[in-house]
């Protein structure tokens, strides 16, 4: 690094994209859990179709939907309570029906990404006529798309992030030694702070000069976030493409079943099968350490709950809180 900072590298690796793309299995057209959960989500319990801001006399043919979660709302709802997005004129395609069954899929992990640039993404290949379906903040299409959606979400990047001023002066901090996820989790933080930033053929990080100092602090942020996550993670298996995603769905039907009974018989059998899951997974590409560990330790403190009898208003709320928690992920 130009600069001497004292960072420790764990081994030589490319800059990493701030997107990144993973094949579904050949023949899966995506995880009958989420796209069960896509498309039961309208008529679900839920689904509270008199939001805030709704008129409850409005005509039900003018429905429109939130892209992300598939939620449907009445007309004059202006935007997903949930998710926080405007809404769209059309359903949106559960991920079954992108391409046909001959079809490879790409799922594009946009969890770093702001609602709205979602949104963007979502308009401009509407508008192009490109197939598309989200399970939460991941994107589906057809493997046969790839150029065009590489294309539109590089364009959406460089116009929602901040840029470079060319002529101001820079700071180069060399990469060497950081991982892909460290990478990923370092530009979201600098993303998210309002810093400036690009990675050079080289791979290494390029910020304004005038931005040092805070730079510094996001990665010793960084850093402390990788050194008290530093568990031995070698016995631990990755969740590839899709599987996290299917897994905190699992996780989040069984969460639900609980906040509503905790006696319900098979949100607890799924609470201890996706749990143990959860606890014997690395933590996956797109989640940061802070938050893959919260939802371990409360999967691990809602099952301590029943195995000592706990009391049912505790297990409720336990429930619930993990609900929540997970609704923003998937």
């Amino acid at each position: 690094m130009d600069n001497e900072n004292d960072l420790e590298p764990n081994e030589p690796v490319a800059a990493a994209a701030a997107v990144r793309r993973i094949a579904t299995d050949e023949g899966d057209s995506a995880p009958d859990e989420a796209a069960d959960q896509l498309d039961e989500q309208p008529a679900g319990e839920d689904n509270d179709h008199d939001a805030e801001g709704a008129d409850p006399e409005a005509d039900l043919s003018e429905n429109k939907w939130c892209f992300q979660c598939a939620k449907e709302y009445v007309a004059g709802t202006p935007t997903c309570p949930e998710c926080g997005v405007g809404l769209v004129a059309e359903r949106p395609m559960p991920a079954t029906e992108v391409g046909t069954e001959d079809d490879e899929q790409l799922a594009y992990e946009l969890h770093e990404w702001a609602f709205e640039s979602r949104r963007q993404v979502d308009q401009v290949l509407t508008a192009d006529g490109v197939e598309h379906a989200w399970q939460g903040a991941v994107l589906i299409v057809k493997a046969a798309d790839e150029a065009i959606v590489d294309t539109v979400i590089e364009q959406i990047e460089r116009s929602t992030l901040p840029t470079l001023d060319p002529d101001a002066p820079k700071e180069v901090y060399e990469m060497a030694g950081w991982d892909s996820e460290q990478q990923s989790e370092l530009s979201s933080r600098l993303g998210l702070a309002g810093l400036a930033h690009e990675f050079d053929a080289s791979g290494d990080l390029v910020v304004l000069q005038e931005d040092e100092e805070a730079v510094e602090a996001i990665f010793d942020a960084v850093l402390d976030a990788i050194e008290e996550g530093g568990e031995d993670e070698s016995n631990l298996e990755p969740l590839e493409g899709l599987e996290a995603n299917k897994l905190m769905s699992a996780v989040f039907d069984a969460a639900k079943r609980l906040a509503k009974d905790p006696h319900d018989y098979k949100g607890v059998e799924a609470l201890t099968e996706h749990g143990a899951r959860v606890r014997a997974s690395k933590r996956p590409f797109g989640f940061d350490s802070q938050t893959w560990g919260g939802i371990r330790t409360q999967i691990e403190e809602l099952q301590g709950e029943f195995e000592h009898q706990g009391d049912e208003e505790e297990i409720t709320e336990r429930a619930a809180a993990l609900r929540d928690t997970l609704r923003e992920l998937i």
